[in-house]
């Protein structure tokens, strides 16, 4: 292609449109300095045309030469003063090298210059965010975005700055006004759908999508988002349906089928999933979301090769933003090119000062390889673009590097005062300090912040890891004094009790219930965390009776009753296991919805519903299940192919459990899956009348004669010697009463 573009250049020099093509190539292909030179050649050739001189601004720009670029970019708007390209990337520049004030002057010239162009409002709209003028900035970008709705970028801005304020759902004000004017507008409703899915209102934002799908049959838009949707509530034969509408079947647009290897993806099918996908991009090179997924998908399969080669494909599509440079930068660490992954996210904060998640990455890099003096910088760039808890946790990890004890308490105490949506950012801190061996100063510097209005919820989980090293769960007592709030008390409960469920202290755990009935009980979170911790120690019998009446908790989570599933297959109690997964399920889907419609397609089997177990089936994908759940899943397939064909042999149900074990394990190491294969034994017996093959031959017998593993430490906890100086001491105390009287 350059040669080409050379050529035309030497034989036609009078155009200048050869010139700007041949240095655009030369950019997109990462010669920097042939792209100046070029530029350089052409715009003393043609010293009035201000696209060369914009390009070789921007070109200079990409080389790092700043006050250069700022000449090239001057002349360019000097030219023509009505061309508002030359302003958008002098303000870029400027807020590049930390002069927002100059950004915001020349954002200004050029609206008066141009009035209606949205998107140099929306810029000075993030300049004056960051200057500290958040009222003005919001009321700019909302002028935008009346102006043209169809910047994405802006109203995710505009969603993540109404949060800031304290008002998420200002966002849906915008739209709802744009819907006002525009009700016909079928985009309009897709944009509210999309704003509701991230405020978490699937269901309304289903609505939108059905909205605008009634007003436009064909607006592709609207049927990939509500494939999404689907997907996301769990709905995944709905979803596939949704990605071959009626109104698109002839036209078969590859960005549906790009949506259907998503939600294969999502079910677990990974692999087929790439495969689909490599064969979309194959016919539509410039398919960018195609290519983005593979980068991912590639990176979790560590195919960092392939993955690489991708990144490489999105950069080349979108030269000028930042996730394509981010994702060749994973790439080449998974490549193990350490230098080469630094240049790239130095080169994503290139054209997005402000991407934080690349910021982090690269200052995690420099610290790691001691490079102090780039860090300081990086986090003044930080400080810059993203004031805020994003900011202070950048501050915190350098003087944490250098270990500068009081300002990393300062820092701490900043960000747990962090609103709640900024909890990620406290806890990478706070796992930062951990890394390092701080842990004292955790719990020294977030004690005093317990009662204090305003303060993080994730601070009381930070507080509670911070003493269990010392085995003081007593401690917890200190949440429940007046003024502590209980989001963060909730918090620091369940620190305390997922811990002591992992660690499989069981006495503990007892003690704990005991001493604080009233407390764990009385609280929807707690009471489920609680009986996650009995389920993890194994104690089936305890979590049955503590999570019984779920039912009249109308706050309860799916996972929270998943352990009582767990309980209740282990004590053989199918009627209240169907009982309870529905219910489960009827709840708001969470991470626990594919192990519970593995057990529900267990139900189904084992009452006959043979299609039903079928129909769940096919929504469960067996990659990634625990033993449990595959195992019955395994039970499940089982049972259903007897119902299909009655004279199975033996050896054909022992192929399906083996296909699921090597998923998810022996199931022979794990005691709970013998009450679901005893349950099969039966269910296969009443379906083909060979009682005897069944309980007696290998689809049984097999699992039952598998080794088991050896007892780890932690299933031979003993009991604490603490535990017992307490119980020691309370009847003492009943002993002296009782002589007293």
């Amino acid at each position: 292609m350059a040669r080409r573009l050379d050529t035309l250049r030497l034989a036609r020099p009078e155009l200048w449109q050869a010139w700007a093509a041949l240095a655009i190539h030369h950019l997109q292909c990462g010669k920097l300095a042939e792209a100046v030179q070029l530029l350089e050649q052409a715009v003393e050739k043609f010293p009035v045309l201000p696209r060369l001189w914009y390009e070789l601004g921007a070109a200079r720009l990409r080389r790092d030469s700043f006050p250069a670029a700022i000449v090239a970019l001057e002349k360019a708007r000097a030219l023509n003063p009505g061309w508002t390209r030359p302003y958008a990337r002098l303000a870029v520049a400027y807020e590049g090298h930390l002069q927002l004030e100059a950004a915001e002057h020349i954002l200004r010239l050029g609206i008066a210059a141009d009035p209606v162009d949205a998107g140099l409002r929306c810029q000075l709209a993030d300049v004056e965010w960051k200057l500290g003028r958040h009222e003005s900035a919001v009321a700019e970008i909302e002028k935008a975005l009346l102006l043209d709705p169809e910047i994405s970028w802006a109203w995710e801005r505009l969603l993540g700055w109404h949060r800031e304020l304290g008002n998420a759902d200002g966002a849906l004000g915008t739209v709802q006004h744009l819907l006002q004017s525009r009700p016909g507008d079928a985009s309009i409703w897709v944009r509210q759908a999309r704003l509701q899915h991230r405020l978490g209102a699937c269901d309304a934002a289903l609505r939108s999508c059905n909205e605008a799908t009634v007003r436009d049959s064909c607006l592709l838009g609207a049927h990939d988002l509500r494939a999404e949707l689907l997907a996301h509530l769990g709905r995944l034969d709905e979803a596939r349906l949704a990605c071959t509408p009626p109104a698109l079947q002839a036209l078969n647009p590859h960005e549906l089928r790009g949506r259907a290897a998503w939600i294969e993806n999502l079910c677990g099918h990974q692999l087929s999933a790439i495969a689909a996908l490599r064969a979309i991009v194959e016919t539509h090179p410039d398919y960018y979301w195609g290519w983005e997924l593979l980068c991912i998908w590639y990176g979790e399969q560590k195919d960092h090769a392939n993955a690489f080669a991708a990144a490489e494909r999105l950069v080349w599509l979108n030269p000028s933003g930042c996730l394509p440079y981010a994702y060749r930068a994973a790439a080449e660490l998974g490549l193990d090119r350490r230098s080469a992954a630094k240049e790239s996210l130095r080169l994503a904060l290139q054209q997005e000062p402000d991407y934080i998640w690349g910021a982090q990455r690269l200052l995690g890099l420099l610290i790691e390889d001691k490079e102090l003096v780039e860090a300081e910088r990086l986090v003044a760039v930080v400080r810059a673009h993203a004031p805020g808890p994003a900011a202070l946790r950048a501050e915190l990890r350098v003087h944490l590097a250098a270990g500068r004890r009081a300002e990393v308490a300062t820092c701490l105490r900043a960000l747990a005062g962090a609103p709640a949506h900024h909890t990620e950012e406290l806890n990478g801190a706070l796992q930062s300090m951990v890394d390092a061996g701080w842990s004292e100063l955790i719990e020294t510097t977030t004690a005093p912040l317990l009662a204090l209005e305003g303060t993080n919820c994730a601070v009381g989980a930070a507080w509670v890891h911070s003493w269990l090293r010392r085995h003081s769960w007593w401690q917890i007592r200190r949440v429940d004094r007046p003024g502590v709030a209980p989001a963060l008390a909730d918090e620091a409960w369940s620190a305390l009790l997922n811990h002591l469920g992992d660690q499989h202290s069981l006495w503990t755990l007892r003690l704990v219930r005991l001493f604080y009935w009233r407390q764990l009980a009385s609280n929807t979170a707690r009471w489920g965390s609680l009986g996650y911790a009995l389920a993890t120690c194994k104690a089936y019998a305890a979590t049955d009776r503590w999570l019984v009446d779920h039912a009249h908790r109308h706050d309860a989570a799916p996972w929270m009753l998943h352990n009582r599933a767990v309980a209740l297959i282990a004590r053989a109690r199918w009627s209240a296991l169907a009982a309870t997964l529905d219910h489960a399920l009827r709840l708001p889907p969470d991470h626990v919805r594919r192990p519970l419609l593995a057990m529900q397609s267990f139900c189904a089997a084992r009452t006959g519903h043979h299609p039903e177990a079928e129909r769940l089936l096919s929504a469960v994908a067996p990659e990634g299940l625990k033993t449990a759940a595959s195992c019955c899943r395994a039970a499940a397939e089982a049972l259903v192919l007897l119902a299909r064909h009655p004279t199975t042999p033996p050896l054909e149900i022992a192929a399906v459990f083996e296909r699921h074990e090597r998923l998810a394990g022996s199931f022979a190491a794990d005691p709970l899956t013998r009450p679901i294969r005893r349950e099969f034994a039966r269910a296969a017996a009443r379906l083909d009348g060979r009682r005897w093959l069944w309980w007696k031959q290998r689809a049984r017998q097999r699992f039952e004669a598998a080794p088991k593993p050896a007892p780890t430490h932690r299933a031979q906890e003993q009991f604490p010697i603490w535990a017992i100086v307490i119980i020691l001491m309370l009847l003492s105390r009943i002993v002296a009463a009782l002589t007293q009287k």
